[in-house]
């Protein structure tokens, strides 16, 4: 691409914002879907049309945030107070510190009787499972290891099969653990905000689009993959237009540093 065309349209990541709240880092990807409809007049007599009309614009924006922390997540799923409202995050639906009970999984050598301690130091009763390094076995607890869930010890029998000094795998569930938590869904609400997204060009300008009103539309697919690299995660806006604008200039506008 050449430079002249560099500094009219963006070229690469974005720094994207709802709200001015930051969607991810830096490394967001933009497309802008723009649209007009229009209805065609003819002359009945003859068959062809005379005349080409506008009835409708609409804008749609396709963003890929390359990563998301819990905190930002909550604007994944747009919690709101009310339409009334509508540009209010939902404190209720977002809760920054709580507790939750969550499954954990260690390695833990195990040698001749010893107990030994997980990192948590205690567990709910009946959730552990102890297996090879390799996932190939689940060793059968009584037989083959006893623990304390109290205090989070495990540790081999005399006549377990485990061998002794082997590292295994444990997994266990841990009630109370102090955790940021986001919970979304049952709220008949739409939050909207200010949309934008600055790249800067390679002459260190910024070009910035600014949409009035977004709402964002459709599923949140958020995948969590094999893949070696983060695909990202998609979300699409829906563009709505200021009315308090100039007619004309009402769903959104391009600036240029000068």
């Amino acid at each position: 691409m050449s430079q002249a065309a560099a500094k009219t349209i963006p070229i690469g990541p974005c720094n994207v914002y709802w709200g001015d709240k930051r969607l991810g880092f830096t490394r967001g990807a933009v497309t802008i879907r723009y649209t007009k409809e229009t209805v065609q007049g003819a002359i009945e007599e003859m068959g062809v049309d005379v005349l080409s009309k506008k009835v409708k614009e609409s804008c749609e924006v396709d963003i890929v945030i390359a990563d998301l922390n819990l905190k930002r997540m909550r604007w994944l799923y747009d919690q709101a107070n009310s339409d009334a409202s509508a540009t209010t995050l939902d404190t209720t639906a977002y809760q920054s510190s709580t507790t939750a009970t969550v499954r954990f999984r260690e390695n833990i050598k195990l040698s001749g009787t010893t107990a030994a301690t997980v990192s948590k130091a205690a567990w709910v009763t009946g959730t552990v499972q102890v297996h090879k390094s390799d996932l190939s076995v689940e060793y059968t607890k009584g037989t083959d290891w006893t623990g304390t869930s109290s205090v989070g010890t495990i540790k081999r029998t005399a006549a377990s099969t485990i061998p002794t000094g082997a590292t295994v795998i444990v997994e266990y569930n841990k009630s109370n653990v102090t955790v940021s938590k986001i919970a979304t869904g049952g709220k008949m609400a739409d939050y909207e905000a200010p949309l934008r997204f600055v790249h800067y060009l390679n002459d260190g300008k910024t070009l910035q689009f600014y949409a009035y009103r977004a709402k964002k539309m459709g599923a949140s697919d958020l995948a969590i993959s094999i893949a070696a690299e983060f695909g990202g995660i998609p979300m699409t806006f829906k563009v709505l237009a200021d009315m308090s604008q100039v007619p004309g200039k009402q769903l959104f506008y391009w600036t240029l540093e000068s």
